[in-house]
């Protein structure tokens, strides 16, 4: 009933998932990354997505992504960072997360709730993410500066 209300709604597209948990960690999978090195680099996603480097940095994180929700019972799969990485190259070269233009304007940012989160439920887990742990703790001093204000 929702997804037919929705739908009728000028310019939304309702779609209901068979599993929440997968499109929720779908999304993260995106957003933590694709937010934590765009603040890191402190470029829109044109000047660093074709970087070697820096593109290793995002796959990383994306497949910690991927790792921490299967060890949690998700079946997320593994070609979802391929798919990730895709959508990615399509958007937009001055794309930028709100969390990157959060943290790069002095404003509280997701960061906890988003890579902090994957470095949290990871730590819980047994999970090692090493490059989300770098790109948290790369942000942190930012984050905290903000939230002194």
């Amino acid at each position: 009933a929702l997804q037919s209300a929705l739908g009728a709604c000028q310019g939304v597209t309702a779609t209901v998932s068979r599993d929440i948990r997968i499109a929720l960690w779908e999304k993260l999978l995106f957003i933590a990354p694709f937010g934590a090195v765009g603040a890191a680099t402190r470029k829109p996603a044109g000047q660093w997505r074709q970087v070697p480097e820096t593109r290793a940095l995002l796959e990383a994180a994306m497949v910690e992504v991927v790792q921490l929700a299967q060890a949690r019972g998700v079946a997320l799969s593994s070609e979802a960072v391929a798919k990730t990485l895709h959508f990615v190259d399509r958007l937009a070269e001055d794309s930028t997360a709100s969390m990157q233009r959060d943290l790069l304007d002095g404003k509280p940012s997701e960061l906890e709730a988003q890579t902090g989160a994957i470095v949290r439920l990871a730590a819980k887990s047994g999970i090692p993410v090493p490059a989300s742990a770098f790109l948290y703790a790369a942000l942190l001093p930012s984050e905290r500066e903000s939230r002194s204000r």
